[in-house]
């Protein structure tokens, strides 16, 4: 995989977190659990690059740092 050389556009380098912990891509990089529990909420699977999908386009920035919504309704 192609990783970043610590030269970012913004002039600081920032943090790279890999989504997924191994190669091969069966262990995601994320809470344990959090793809189940957002699969039984949603009543459908939720996989590691639908929430990595969710996390870019939702994030906001927020005092505490990044902040990411959560909606009740999955049609969201």
């Amino acid at each position: 995989a192609l990783l970043p050389d610590g030269h970012s556009p913004g002039g600081r380098p920032g943090r790279v977190r890999p989504l997924y912990r191994r190669p091969g891509g069966r262990e995601p990089n994320l809470a344990p659990g959090l793809p189940e529990l957002l699969g039984a909420r949603y009543g459908t699977p939720v996989t590691a690059e639908a929430v990595l999908a969710w996390v870019l386009a939702a994030a906001r920035p927020s005092p505490a740092g990044p902040f990411v919504p959560l909606p009740a309704d999955r049609a969201l």
